[in-house]
């Protein structure tokens, strides 16, 4: 009898814990960047020093940009099949573009950066027109030159407007501190902090990358 109630008790713990696992522990990767990102790397920078360079400007004239990879042509992680049809998937083509996001503090985008490898791409033949600024690289890739040739571009549009902005921008070799600025005011991310420091990161560039999909699988 007392070896019975033992074993009650047994598969009654057992039974909590899995109840407990179940809800209460997630699966998750254990890399990534922001795991090497200590708080107290970025805790000092915003709580005072980004809130001074920020002090004359409004929300309206504060944006961040970030560059994105887009694999345009990988396939859909899903598709409908019949049952009864053997189904396997195809080799996820890597050519990608780069595109570069960018946004002010209450959502008004600027006109994307895309930078891809081919100078005149086919696709492009009879387009007289794109919403987007397209500039070629030889491995569609951000770099100096582009980044300052992005910067001056949308300085000169400022100025026509009579503003001042701030930008907020990843600290990496692709973006050189641009001299010669009258309306923008470049402001660097802490260096290797991105992952958790970049707005453009925090779900921004995610929900973009998910509504092209969406449009590419329908």
């Amino acid at each position: 009898m007392h070896e019975q109630v033992n074993n009650k008790s047994f598969i009654q713990v057992g039974i909590c814990f899995i109840f407990y696992f179940r809800h209460n522990v997630t699966f998750k990767t254990v890399v990534g960047e922001s795991n090497s990102v200590q708080p107290d790397m970025i805790a000092s920078w915003f709580e005072t020093t980004l809130p001074t360079l920020l002090t004359n400007y409004k929300l309206e004239d504060i944006y961040n940009a970030d560059e994105f990879g887009l694999f345009y042509q990988c396939l859909p992680n899903k598709t409908y099949h019949y049952k009864s049809e053997k189904f396997s998937g195809g080799k996820n083509i890597k050519v990608r573009i780069t595109g570069l996001a960018a946004a002010n503090a209450v959502g008004d985008k600027l006109p994307m950066f895309v930078i891809g490898k081919s100078k005149k791409p086919r696709c492009f033949k009879n387009v007289t027109s794109l919403p987007c600024r397209y500039r070629a690289q030889k491995k569609s890739w951000m770099d100096s030159s582009l980044f300052e040739e992005w910067v001056r571009e949308i300085n000169a549009m400022f100025l026509k407007e009579g503003r001042k902005i701030v930008l907020i921008i990843d600290n990496c070799p692709a973006h050189p501190d641009v001299g010669g600025l009258s309306s923008i005011k470049l402001i660097f991310l802490p260096p290797n902090t991105t992952s958790v420091s970049q707005p453009m990161d925090q779900g921004v560039i995610r929900c973009l990358k998910s509504l092209y999909r969406q449009n590419w699988s329908t």
